[in-house]
């Protein structure tokens, strides 16, 4: 007679899987006090999308688009920012500049909050629900 074996839970997953996408995490939250630490962890994301496993690669989605969608914020504060300088000229200026300091300022709480939720989400080892939406 044969004893039945009692079901094994699966083990958690490999958490070399998960490395890379938290290193770029970290790096997002970094950045945040020096800036060049999200542009290596943008081309690590992009080299290792391809790569990944379908859960990672939401993440990797997630990450790329956090920087694109920060960027693209970012760039629209500087087009005001330079259009308000020569308004500097006419007093008008300044309310330009201001907008630009407050898009940056959004800019930069956008990329902190998408990072921290993805971060928490890749702690939890769960695949990031919507990579794809603008928000969270």
């Amino acid at each position: 007679m044969t004893e039945a074996q009692p079901v094994q839970p699966l083990p958690p997953p490999a958490t070399g899987d998960r490395t890379l996408p938290m290193i770029v995490y970290v790096l997002y939250l970094v950045a945040i006090l020096n800036g060049l630490t999200a542009l290596v962890g943008f081309i690590i994301a992009m080299a290792s999308r391809a790569t990944a496993s379908p859960m990672m690669e939401t993440h990797y989605r997630f990450q790329i688009r956090t920087f694109v969608g920060t960027l693209l914020i970012g760039v629209a504060g500087t087009v005001i920012f330079i259009i308000g300088l020569p308004l500097l000229l006419v007093l008008i200026g300044a309310l330009f500049i201001k907008l630009a300091i407050g898009i940056w300022g959004l800019a930069g709480l956008y990329f902190f909050v998408r990072s921290l939720v993805g971060l928490v989400r890749l702690s939890n080892g769960e695949a990031y629900p919507t990579p794809d939406a603008l928000l969270l």
